[in-house]
C-alpha cells in the first residue's frame, strides 16, 4: 500500500478527530518523517502520532481545550514542538502549562504579527506544489494545497461544528424554552441536574455531553452551578471559556484549589465557592447545603406565593447519613450501586426514595412501589401536595378511567386494557397504563377500607406485568415524568414529550423539510458530525499504521512506549482516572477508530495504538529462533536443577526472611482493606516537607506536588526519619514516595493496635491506647482513638 490508496483527493487530507481537533497530512510521499499538522487538542491522541506531527496551529476559532494540550506534546522532546499562532494565544499557552510544571519554553515558537512575513495575493495563489496556510485578521485560517483549499475554518464552521458552534446553537435554540419553569431534576451523565425557575445546578459532570443538552432543551447559558468537589475540572473547560466569551460568570463549587488556580489563569470570569463550606441562596428561591463534613446535599425550594418549601437530599457516601435521614426531607435521591451498599439504613425511614439507574445490572431486582427508579435522560418535575384533593390528575389520566377507579367500578386487568384499546400508538398506550398503575397506588395511600386497597393493589400487580419493561430506555427523550409527593409517599406519573425529540440517527430528510424545525436540523448534523468523526479516525489509523510499519524503528518504539507512559502518568494524576501507569501493546486488529458508548458518544479508548506489522524477514526466522530459544531454556533448565540445593542451603535465611515479608504483606492488605486506609496528599505533603527540612533539603513547593520531582534525593543518601530510624534511598525514591510508606506504616500499626485494643483487658487497653496516640495521622484515625476513650471512661 502507498500514500494514494489513503489520500486520493486533496480534501482526504483532513482528518477530523474530535469536535475541535484538526489533523492535516502535509506529506508528498511515504519517506516525509513529520507529515502531520494539528489544529486544536484531542484528549485521547495515540503516542504514536505526536513525534509525528511538525507543526501545531493556534487559532481562536479551533482553539482545543488547553487542558489537553500536555496529553498532546511530545513531553520526552518539547524542543521539537513548532507552534505557530498569535503572540497572546502562544504567551497564554506557555503560562498555562507552566501551572502543571510543563516548560515549553524550549519549543519553536512562530507569532504570525512579527514573524511572518505579508504574502500578496498572487504568491498565494501560485501554482507550486506545496502547502501554504493563511491567517486572517478576523481570526480566520485556511490551508490550501496546489491551489486546492483543504481547510477554512470560516467555510467549515457552518457545516461541521466546533465546541463554541455547538452550544451557540443549543443557546439558540432553548434559550425561551418553558420546560424548567417549575422545579425538578435531570438524571444527566447518571448524575442529578437540579432546576428552578429555568436555571441549572449540575452536579459531578464527568463531561457536559453536548448532545444531551440539545436533546433535553437545557440552555447551557443557564447553568447557574456546577458542583464539581472531587472530579478534575478539565472536561469543563470549553463550556468555562464560552461563558468567558459571552461575559458571563461561571460559578465553580470545588475544593480543588489548584484546578482553579489553573483556571484563573487564562479566565478572570470564573469564580470559585468551597464545598467544604457550601451554603448557597439564591433570589429565585432556592438554597444548597452541605450536610457536615459529608459528601451530602441538601436542596430546598420555594415556590412563588407559597410558604411550603420542598426539600430534597442527595447522598453521595454513607458518611454523615444519619444526619440526612434525621432531617425532614421531602424525597432522598441516591445511587444504585450505594443504595445496594446501604439499603438496610433506609428500613427504618419513611421519607420517599428515588434510586438513579447508574449502570449497575443489580438494579433489575428492584422493585417497590414506594421507590422511583430515575433513568438516563429522563425529566422529573417535583411536586408536594398535603391534600388529596389538590393533585390534579386529568394531565396524567382521562377523567372517566379516574372515576372509575375512584369509585371501585372496575374489577380486573382486561377491564382496564379494554379502556385503553383505543389507544393507538403503542407509545402512549403504555404510559396510559403505567399512569393508571400508579393511580392505583395513589388511590390505595388515601383509602382506609383494607378491602378495597387489597383488590386495587392485585389489579396495580398485574397491570404492571402488561407494561413495556424497556418503557423509559427505548423512549428517553420522549417522555416527561412528574414525582408526586404526598402523604410521605412518591408516585411516578408520565406524560409524552416533545415530538421534535425524535432520535433522527440518520437522516434522509431534505433540508427544506426541516426549515420550520432547528432542533431536528441541529441535531441530525450532530450526528453526521460523529460519524465523519468515527471514520476519519479510522482512515487516520489505517494510514499511521502503514507510516509507522514503515519509518518505525527499535529504539523509536521504546521512545513512543516511553511518551505514551509519560502521558497515561498524566492522565491519571490530573484527571483523577484509574489510568495503567504504562502504555499497553494491543493486537493487530484493534483500531483507533471510536467506539459507540452508551450514551451515543464516540471515544477513543486509552492506550490504543495502531497495529504492529511483522515484516518478511522476521517471519522467515521464526524458526530459528524459536530453536535457539529452546535450546537455551533446556540448558538452563539442568543447570537449574543441578544447582538448586546449594542454592536454597546458601539462601535459606533470605528464603525466610521473604516467607515473612509475604505473611506481612498479606496481613497489610487485610487491614487497609478492612478499614478502608488511605494516605491524603496534604499528610504526605507535610510529613515530607519536615522530613526534608530535618536533612536539609529544602521544602518541596506546593507547585509541584502533581509531579512529586525526583531531584530532590539521590540513590545511596542516608535520610534520618522524623522517629530517628534511617532509610538509605533507592533507585526511583523520591521524598514524597519515602514519606507515603512511612506514613502508611504508622497507620497500619495504628490499626493494629486497634486489633488488639479489642480483645485487651481494661488495664492493657489504656496501655496500648497511649502507644497509638504515637501513630495517629488523620482526623478520622484521632476520632475512632477518642471514641474508644470514652468508652473506658
Amino acid at each position: 500500500m502507498n500514500i494514494k490508496d489513503f489520500i486520493k483527493s486533496p480534501k482526504d487530507r483532513l482528518f477530523i478527530v474530535d469536535y475541535d481537533c484538526y489533523i492535516i497530512y502535509s506529506g508528498h510521499d511515504i519517506l516525509y518523517k513529520k507529515p502531520f499538522i494539528r489544529i486544536g487538542t484531542w484528549k485521547d491522541m495515540p503516542a504514536e502520532l505526536i513525534p509525528l506531527i511538525e507543526t501545531i496551529i493556534l487559532t481562536e476559532k479551533i482553539s482545543g481545550n488547553l487542558y489537553y494540550e500536555q496529553f498532546n506534546t511530545n513531553l520526552t522532546a518539547p524542543e521539537e514542538c513548532t507552534y505557530i499562532g498569535r503572540s497572546k494565544i502562544l504567551r497564554d499557552l506557555i503560562n498555562f502549562m507552566k501551572t502543571f510544571a510543563l516548560d515549553l519554553e524550549r519549543s519553536s515558537r512562530v507569532t504570525i504579527e512579527k514573524d511572518i512575513p505579508e504574502i500578496s495575493r498572487k504568491k498565494i495563489s501560485s501554482g507550486s506544489n506545496e502547502f501554504i496556510g493563511l491567517f486572517l485578521e478576523n481570526g480566520n485560517f485556511q490551508i490550501s494545497y496546489n491551489d486546492d483549499e483543504i481547510l477554512n475554518i470560516e467555510k467549515i464552521g457552518n457545516n461541521i461544528f466546533t465546541v463554541n458552534k455547538i452550544l451557540d446553537e443549543i443557546h439558540n435554540l432553548n434559550r425561551n424554552s418553558d420546560l424548567y419553569k417549575k422545579s425538578g431534576f435531570i438524571i444527566f451523565d447518571h448524575r442529578p441536574v437540579f432546576y428552578h425557575k429555568s436555571f441549572f445546578t449540575f452536579f459531578q459532570p464527568a463531561e457536559i455531553d453536548y448532545e444531551l443538552l440539545l436533546n433535553l432543551n437545557i440552555d447551557p447559558l443557564k447553568i447557574e452551578n456546577v458542583i464539581n468537589f472531587k472530579r478534575s475540572c478539565a472536561p469543563l473547560f470549553p463550556l468555562i471559556k464560552w461563558f468567558g466569551e459571552k461575559g458571563k460568570t461561571f460559578n465553580l463549587i470545588s475544593d480543588n484549589e489548584k484546578d482553579h488556580a489553573r483556571l484563573k489563569e487564562i479566565f478572570d470570569t470564573i469564580k470559585r465557592e468551597k464545598f467544604s463550606g457550601l451554603k448557597i441562596s439564591s433570589e429565585r428561591g432556592y438554597s444548597i447545603k452541605r450536610y457536615g463534613r459529608s459528601d451530602n446535599i441538601k436542596i430546598t425550594v420555594k415556590e412563588d406565593n407559597s410558604h411550603n418549601e420542598l426539600l430534597i437530599a442527595l447522598i453521595n457516601d454513607s458518611e454523615g447519613i444519619n444526619e440526612v435521614l434525621s432531617d425532614k426531607t421531602d424525597i432522598i435521591l441516591i445511587d444504585y450501586s450505594l443504595y445496594e451498599k446501604i439499603n438496610l439504613i433506609f428500613k427504618s425511614t419513611e421519607t420517599p426514595l428515588a434510586v438513579i439507574d447508574d449502570g449497575n445490572p443489580n438494579i433489575s431486582r428492584l422493585e417497590s412501589i414506594k421507590i422511583a427508579i430515575l433513568r438516563q435522560s429522563n425529566r422529573y418535575a417535583i411536586e408536594k401536595y398535603s391534600e388529596f384533593e389538590d393533585i390534579n390528575t386529568d394531565r396524567f389520566i382521562d377523567g372517566p378511567i379516574y372515576y372509575q377507579l375512584l369509585n371501585h367500578e372496575i374489577e380486573n386487568e382486561n377491564q382496564l386494557l379494554a379502556l385503553t384499546e383505543n389507544e393507538g400508538d403503542n407509545l402512549k398506550r403504555n404510559i396510559t397504563l403505567f399512569n393508571i398503575r400508579t393511580m392505583l397506588y395513589l388511590i390505595i395511600n388515601n383509602t382506609s377500607d383494607r378491602s378495597s386497597a387489597i383488590t386495587l393493589g392485585r389489579l396495580a400487580f398485574n397491570l404492571g406485568e402488561k407494561i413495556n419493561k424497556r418503557l423509559f430506555q427505548d423512549n428517553s427523550y420522549l417522555i416527561r415524568s412528574t414525582i408526586v409527593l404526598f402523604n410521605k409517599s412518591l408516585f411516578h406519573f408520565i406524560s409524552p414529550g416533545s415530538t421534535a425529540n425524535k432520535d433522527h440517527l440518520f437522516d434522509t430528510k431534505s433540508k427544506t423539510e426541516y426549515e420550520n424545525n432547528g432542533f431536528d436540523l441541529l441535531s441530525s448534523r450532530l450526528r453526521e458530525l460523529k460519524l465523519r468523526i468515527t471514520n476519519d479516525r479510522e482512515r487516520l489509523n489505517n494510514l499511521l499504521t502503514m507510516l509507522l510499519n514503515y519509518h518505525k524503528t527499535k529504539n523509536g518504539e521504546y521512545e513512543t512506549n516511553l511518551l505514551g507512559k509519560t502521558i497515561n502518568d498524566r492522565k491519571a494524576l490530573l484527571l483523577n482516572q484509574n489510568t495503567a501507569g504504562s502504555s499497553k501493546k494491543i493486537s493487530k486488529n484493534k483500531k483507533l477508530q471510536g467506539n459507540k458508548n452508551k450514551k451515543g458518544n464516540f471515544n477513543i479508548k486509552e492506550n490504543t495504538l495502531p497495529a504492529k506489522m511483522i515484516s518478511k524477514k522476521r517471519t522467515e526466522n521464526k524458526l530459528h529462533c524459536f530453536l535457539i530459544i529452546s535450546a537455551v531454556l533446556i540448558f538452563s533448565a539442568i543447570l537449574f536443577l543441578l544447582n538448586i540445593s546449594v542454592w536454597e542451603n546458601n539462601h535459606l535465611p533470605e528464603l525466610q526472611e521473604k516467607k515473612k515479608n509475604d505473611i506481612n504483606k498479606t496481613n497489610n492488605e487485610e487491614l487497609i482493606k478492612k478499614y478502608n486506609i488511605t494516605i491524603h496528599d496534604k499528610y504526605i505533603y507535610k510529613y515530607a516537607n519536615k522530613l526534608a527540612l530535618k536533612n536539609s533539603y529544602r521544602k518541596i513547593s506546593s507547585s509541584h506536588i502533581d509531579l512529586k520531582s525526583p531531584h530532590l534525593i539521590f540513590p545511596g543518601d542516608t535520610l534520618t526519619m522524623l522517629d530517628e530510624t534511617e532509610v538509605i534511598v533507592g533507585k526511583g525514591d523520591t521524598l514524597w514516595k519515602i514519606s507515603e510508606k512511612k506514613l502508611l506504616q504508622k497507620s497500619l500499626k495504628f490499626y493494629e493496635l486497634m486489633e488488639i485494643i479489642k480483645k485487651a483487658e481494661i488495664k492493657r487497653k489504656k496501655k496500648l491506647i497511649s502507644e497509638a496516640e504515637n501513630y495517629i495521622i488523620t482526623e478520622k484515625e484521632k476520632n475512632i482513638l477518642d471514641k474508644i476513650k470514652s468508652q473506658i471512661k
